[in-house]
């Protein structure tokens, strides 16, 4: 049984977590280090990776990944990788990257507005949401995400809307 939140947070703002261990995944796409200044840069990343995500060697499923990275040591700075899974990573084209990232348990909230309001959502979770959940993050580390953005097979990149979950990986 998944182990709920002890403290309840606003429902309009915060949906349920629900948890979910996920298999290991190889995910290939581009890469760029962002700050708390240039973060709304992230969608001309996407711009640019989006449409050659169907053209690249070995790309498997619908399914679309935002991978944040932090900096160690500097809590506004952050990688961020723009990303697909892959079945392998020989034949990526130039200035294009890969993360393996290990089977383990997320924490997954389902975000029901519009991508642009992600960084609302994820100070609530910070803010909110772990604190008082009784779980503490695994993540760490070289190269480990601190959280995926998951934009599924109902993703529509035009609008930036539907199908959009954040995976934070937990351990309790």
């Amino acid at each position: 049984m998944a182990k709920q939140s002890k403290v309840s947070t606003n429902p309009t703002q915060l949906a349920p977590a629900r948890f979910q261990k996920s298999v290991p995944l190889l995910l290939a796409g581009l890469r760029r280090h962002f700050n708390r200044d240039t973060r709304t840069q992230i969608p001309d990343l996407w711009h640019e990776a989006g449409p050659q995500f169907a053209k690249l060697p070995g790309h498997v499923g619908n399914v679309a990944y935002g991978v944040c990275i932090s900096t160690p040591g500097d809590q506004d700075d952050f990688d961020y990788l723009a990303a697909v899974e892959v079945s392998g990573v020989q034949k990526l084209p130039p200035g294009w990257t890969h993360i393996k990232v290990p089977a383990q348990r997320y924490a997954v909230f389902r975000h029901d507005g519009p991508v642009s309001d992600i960084p609302t959502l994820m100070r609530e979770i910070f803010q909110s949401w772990l604190p008082n959940s009784g779980y503490e993050l695994t993540a760490g580390g070289d190269d480990e995400p601190d959280f995926l953005e998951h934009y599924g097979e109902g993703y529509d990149p035009t609008t930036g809307l539907g199908d959009i979950e954040v995976w934070l990986p937990v351990k309790s």
